[in-house]
């Protein structure tokens, strides 16, 4: 201003002036993370940085130390906003360091007034997933439920699955099952889960002793027809097979005959496998073989698919007869007498005729044959027995009579001789005469003839 009060002024404008330190932000500042089961962990975080002065940044730089008081020597730059890691981190703890300044020279600081920017600890550690088999070392015959626990670091992707194989419960695995997978088979159970930068662990585990195939039991002879023998009650038999198929072994083999095959036995018989039962005092009418046949996961074998009983069919008792003909048997004959022999169905086993002048005498002389009759050369008894499958004897006999094969005897008192011729009228010549049979047959016909 003059003496005369008139006034100059003038301004300038101050600028690129900037005390504001940039800005950065990470997604994850530090953390868990774990080993992976196969390779080395990877570490990482995303960092974006904001020049809140005016001036704009001018160094992206960042680098990975296993302190967070040194100051790291060398950097490596970054693209701002995005993701940096560490690949192939053993065990323990690292910090992420950055350094970022505008062109002001202000650098950006975690901690206000220390000139530098450094994370919280990134946690290398081990992750864990435990699978709990229940009943593991017990044979079952329903499915095994398992159970999976993660360790607090393994947050995300997890994911389990089942498999008759390994390789089929990896590509079974799924989110949907992560915590509980049901084994309905032998096979396998494979989980995996991941840490917040994709480091995977994964644990598997093989489940056994589930047996849902029930035993098998094969008879010999299963049911079927039976005589009750000529002397005593009836014997019924068959040879009993079970066998495993689901790997818990056998643990029960009983047995039990009944009358009826709807109402199970209260009172068992225990069996070896492979051999021979029996019941030994049958009255005629039909006897039924009860199975009880377990294995060790309580599977039960079952003639009829899920009704978990196994009964045999029929084994039915009924008389069984040998039928002995004597051909012309009323009538005296001087040749041999045809026996047939008929047997009935039942008996098919060890068929034997036997022919003697007494009884005792056929029975010595019976022998194995395949003949239907038997021809009889003199007087005696016919003796025939037979046995069904189980050894049932019925036996039978018969007298054959009226063969008589021996010729009469014929004695005189004078056999010939000399005689004379009176002088008046004709000789007379006389002899006694005695007729024999020798064949128990009496005489039928006397005549003499005189030349």
């Amino acid at each position: 201003m003059d003496q005369a009060g008139n006034i100059v002024y003038a301004s300038i404008q101050v600028n690129k002036i900037d005390k504001n330190a940039p800005v950065v932000t990470v997604d994850k500042n530090g953390g868990s993370y774990v080993q992976p089961t196969s390779g080395k962990a990877t570490i990482e975080t995303t960092v974006t940085a904001s020049d809140t002065g005016g001036s704009e940044l001018e160094t992206l730089q960042y680098a990975w130390s296993d302190s967070n008081t040194q100051e790291p020597d060398s950097w490596s730059d970054f693209e701002n906003g995005t993701v940096v890691q560490k690949t192939g981190c053993e065990t323990g703890t690292y910090y992420l360091w950055l350094n970022v300044l505008d062109h002001a020279g202000n650098k950006a600081e975690s901690t206000t007034g220390t000139r530098k920017w450094v994370s919280h600890v990134f946690s290398v550690g081990a992750g864990s997933i435990t699978l709990n088999i229940e009943n593991a070392g017990v044979w079952t015959n329903t499915d095994k439920k398992v159970t999976i626990t993660y360790s607090s670091n393994l947050t995300k992707n997890r994911k389990a699955g089942f498999g008759t194989t390994l390789a089929a419960a990896q590509t079974a695995a799924s989110s949907t099952t992560a915590i509980t997978v049901m084994a309905t088979a032998n096979g396998f159970v494979y989980a995996s889960a991941t840490d917040n930068a994709g480091n995977t662990v994964y644990a598997s585990t093989q489940v056994s002793k589930i047996d849902k195939l029930v035993p098998t039991v094969s008879i010999g002879t299963n049911g079927g027809t039976y005589v009750k023998p000529t002397g005593g009650n009836a014997k019924i038999e068959t040879t009993i097979t079970a066998n495993d198929t689901g790997g818990s072994n056998l643990q029960m083999l009983q047995y039990a005959w009944a009358r009826n095959n709807t109402t199970e036995p209260t009172t068992w018989l225990t069996f070896t496998n492979g051999t021979t039962i029996s019941k030994t005092d049958c009255t005629t009418g039909n006897y039924y073989l009860w199975v009880n046949v377990l294995d060790g996961a309580g599977n039960k074998a079952e003639s009829d698919s899920g009704t978990r009983k196994w009964v045999s069919n029929a084994f039915t008792v009924g008389t069984g007869q040998i039928t002995l003909t004597i051909q012309n048997g009323g009538i005296w004959t001087n040749t041999d007498k045809k026996v047939s022999i008929t047997y009935s169905s039942n008996l098919t086993n060890n068929r034997k005729v036997g022919f003697g002048t007494t009884l005792a005498a056929a029975q010595s002389a019976a022998n194995l044959s395949t003949e239907s009759s038997i021809n009889v050369a003199e007087n005696g008894f016919v003796y025939v027995s037979a046995t069904d499958k189980a050894g049932n004897t019925v036996y039978a006999s018969t007298e054959v009579s009226k063969i008589d094969k021996a010729l009469p005897t014929v004695t005189i008192g004078t056999n010939g001789g000399t005689y004379v011729k009176p002088t008046s009228g004709n000789a007379t010549i006389k002899t006694t005469i005695t007729a024999s049979d020798t064949g128990r047959k009496w005489i039928k016909h006397f005549a003499i003839c005189l030349e």
